[in-house]
């Protein structure tokens, strides 16, 4: 009986010391990518790194929302193009994330540029299907 409990102390006592070992990890992540904020005494890739660290443990019990906070975070990803209510721009104030978002701002067509080049490929493709029928029926004609 002894043995059981000593194995349970034993057990608790490695919980714990993979606990403080893996908080010491986290506290010594440094990334070095130059990107700082008001607010945050560390780099932004710092910051985002240490939440997931923070989560990782847990990953498989998060929301798919928070699984992905995290594994972007993981990797050093900070997508300023996705605000859901669970996502990366909750690690921030608004005011960071607004800052976050006007430093680097969106490189591509936004959905307003896509819908409107959906809708002029859409009135191309028409005409040129008005085109081959009206095509292939002058060849039916001869």
């Amino acid at each position: 009986m002894y043995e059981i409990l000593e194995g349970k102390v034993n057990s608790k006592k490695r919980k714990s010391t993979v606990a403080v070992e893996r908080r010491e990890a986290t506290d010594q992540v440094q990334e070095n990518d130059g990107v700082s904020i008001a607010g945050i005494n560390e780099s932004v890739g710092t910051f985002i790194k240490k939440k997931a660290l923070e989560k990782y443990e847990a990953f498989s019990s998060l929301t798919i929302q928070e699984q992905t906070v995290v594994s972007l975070g993981m990797n050093l990803i900070l997508d300023l193009s996705f605000e859901f209510e669970e996502g990366q721009s909750t690690l921030f104030t608004r005011s960071q994330w607004n800052a976050l978002q006007a430093r680097f701002p969106a490189a591509g067509p936004g959905y307003d540029d896509l819908d409107k080049s959906l809708e002029n490929l859409t009135i191309l493709y028409t005409r040129t299907l008005g085109q081959l029928s009206n095509a292939k029926t002058g060849q039916e004609n001869k």
